[in-house]
């Protein structure tokens, strides 16, 4: 049953399809199109009873009263949605079917059809829950039509019989579209009372649940789509523009999709970056340009199929990192406001809530998957006792799972975030790259880290409560990092000034600087920068801070700085003057990532979950520097 038969088209030299007495108005028919056609005459059907043709086959279907039930009417049943995107796709679905409903029944009212009012909401909903639920791709016809002979829009097809077979996901199947019949090939062994499944094709829980009111525990084919906008004026949206103007073949207006995929995913590329085989890659690359710093947007490749940040350019693993790190607090954003959400639920009473049960569960536990994964990525960039090398990684895996806490995970589970991990590559393959304070000292020569740490310490020290009191987020990292980075540049210039070759600062160090002397412009020596207003008002109280420490111990300032003073004036605060001060300013805003702290911790916090406004998720500060 089809479009094919309310029309009752007669391809040449064949036999027509009949309407069996369903007669549709054809200016209705030219309005609606044909997969509404394909309903109100399926509602035709119905409403001919046992004198209709397909009477036999209707019968077998589901009744009104069912479908009306799977649709989740009843408010303790829609409870079990809340807080889900399914919630939102099926009020989205009821409102498209009642559009659609009403312009058909004016259009049909105005074409004067007989009994049209025997055409009931309850009626449409059944039908069109029945073509949603067991529709067939038009292509089942090319048997006996051209393919040109179908419509270019959507059109399901009905086939009695066939359509009772059950979903069995990845199932492998064939369909073959004859003259006379439709075949259905299984391409696998069946054994004997083994039940005979369809596939129907790689469908994520919500799609089985709109579609067909069931899901599927640890479904294979499970995803979520993720809603990210493009603010108007941001990178991203400049970026849509541009790729817009270079290809006009693309369509205007289309909504990019994105999507967080199970990590057993049948169709991510096996040759993909870890990342992009868990994240879509249009969702990752949309993030990283949101996440991208102002060198790295100098990056950007636009081409006809993608938007992106490279990642292979030397600095550029710090945009990965980054995006890794928002994507993980939309994670875990997502996965706690969903239990929230489902606190007050009580044990499922049908088969719905058990179907809904299993939705949300399926949705949370992709969510906890892809922060393990995301945060396994953080985890080894900030990972600075190891090589590198596999054996090196597969240790520091292990090491890693075997702190995820056993309420999050199955052992099973993990094994298969640890399968996947070590079968891609990833974006983030370079160990060590992220650094706390007190870390930093480790990438300087041993014979002037103690001296270093000491004295920037005891700066630090006489800072800790003026510096404190900024109303600014993690003061004192943002402090310690801009004297460590202008100390690291002092030692730069002093070196290169130097004609011994006496290197002050490590190889890594040296390219570093040479890296943000070419991006950031270095302050002049005889003008005074001056910073907008705000962080003007933040550095000039770094400034004050520095005077009186200064004033009080200027032996802070001196000591550690013998291999570098005598290049410069005995005023030993002229490593950190303040248009220097400034310079690390800037160069830390750009160069910085805040990684969110114990992400793991925040799923368990099941006491925190009914908190009422938005949750505070904590983050660390991080220094970025690339590996050679």
């Amino acid at each position: 049953m089809s479009y094919f038969n309310a029309i009752e088209y007669c391809p040449d030299g064949k036999s027509p399809f009949s309407s069996h007495g369903v007669t549709l108005p054809r200016p209705f028919i030219d309005v609606v199109g044909p997969e509404e056609t394909t309903i109100f005459f399926l509602m035709g059907q119905n409403l001919k009873g046992p004198e209709g043709f397909w009477y036999p086959y209707i019968r077998t279907l589901p009744r009104e009263d069912d479908i009306t039930a799977l649709l989740y009417y009843e408010e303790e049943d829609l409870a079990w949605l809340n807080g889900t995107s399914l919630y939102q796709a099926r009020e989205q679905r009821i409102q498209e079917w009642r559009s659609s409903y009403d312009n058909g029944m004016k259009i049909l009212r105005d074409s004067g059809m007989e009994k049209i009012d025997d055409h009931s909401w309850e009626l449409y909903l059944w039908a069109s829950t029945i073509i949603a639920s067991r529709g067939f791709s038009s292509e089942v016809l090319t048997g006996i039509l051209d393919k040109s002979e179908l419509p270019a829009e959507r059109m399901s097809v009905l086939l009695p019989l066939v359509d009772i077979a059950n979903h069995q996901p990845l199932a492998k199947v064939e369909w073959q579209a004859g003259r006379e019949n439709i075949g259905f090939v299984v391409m696998e062994d069946i054994a004997a009372g083994q039940e005979i499944g369809n596939n129907y094709g790689p469908r994520d829980n919500g799609q089985l649940m709109l579609n067909y009111g069931f899901c599927i525990p640890e479904n294979p084919c499970e995803y979520r789509s993720v809603r990210l906008k493009s603010p108007p004026g941001s990178p991203l949206d400049y970026a849509k523009t541009r790729q817009l103007q270079q290809f006009p073949r693309l369509k205007q207006g289309t909504e990019d999709r994105y999507y967080v995929f199970n990590i057993s995913y049948p169709l991510s590329d096996s040759a993909a970056p870890i990342e992009l085989a868990i994240f879509s890659p249009n969702l990752f690359h949309a993030v990283s340009i949101l996440a991208a710093n102002d060198r790295e947007l100098e990056t950007l490749e636009i081409t006809e199929n993608s938007i992106q940040i490279p990642s292979h350019i030397y600095g550029n693993s710090r945009n990965s990192i980054a995006t890794l790190s928002q994507i993980l607090m939309e994670l875990i954003t997502h996965a706690v406001k969903l239990k929230a959400s489902g606190m007050s639920l009580k044990e499922p009473k049908n088969f719905k809530q058990h179907s809904a049960k299993t939705y949300r569960e399926s949705q949370i536990m992709l969510s906890q998957i892809a922060t393990v994964v995301a945060d396994w990525a953080l985890t080894w960039a900030r990972n600075r006792d190891a090589v590198g090398a596999q054996k090196e990684k597969e240790s520091c895996l292990d090491d890693y799972l075997s702190r995820v806490p056993s309420a999050i995970f199955s052992e099973k589970g993990i094994g298969r975030v640890r399968s996947k991990v070590l079968q891609h590559r990833s974006l983030v393959e370079n160990v060590g790259e992220l650094f706390q304070y007190e870390d930093l000292f480790t990438i300087i020569p041993c014979e002037m880290q103690e001296s270093c740490r000491n004295n920037l310490h005891n700066i630090l020290v006489y800072a800790e409560d003026p510096i404190g009191s900024l109303e600014i987020d993690d003061p004192a990292a943002m402090f310690s990092f801009s004297l460590f980075l202008c100390w690291v540049v002092a030692a730069y210039k002093s070196t290169t000034a130097s004609t011994s070759r006496d290197n002050l600062i490590s190889p890594r160090l040296t390219k570093w600087c040479c890296f943000l002397f070419g991006k950031y412009p270095v302050p002049s020596d005889d003008v005074s920068w001056e910073l907008p207003e705000e962080e003007e008002a933040i550095l000039g109280r770094f400034d004050d801070v520095l005077d009186n420490i200064y004033a009080q111990e200027p032996e802070l300032f001196r000591t550690n700085f013998h291999a570098i003073r005598s290049t410069h004036s005995d005023d030993g605060k002229w490593w950190v003057s303040p248009n220097w001060l400034r310079w690390a300013w800037l160069v830390l805003g750009q160069e910085t990532v805040n990684i969110l702290s114990d992400p793991l911790l925040h799923l368990l916090e099941d006491k925190c979950l009914a908190l009422a406004g938005p949750r505070e998720l904590s983050t660390t500060c991080y220094l970025y520097i690339p590996q050679i």
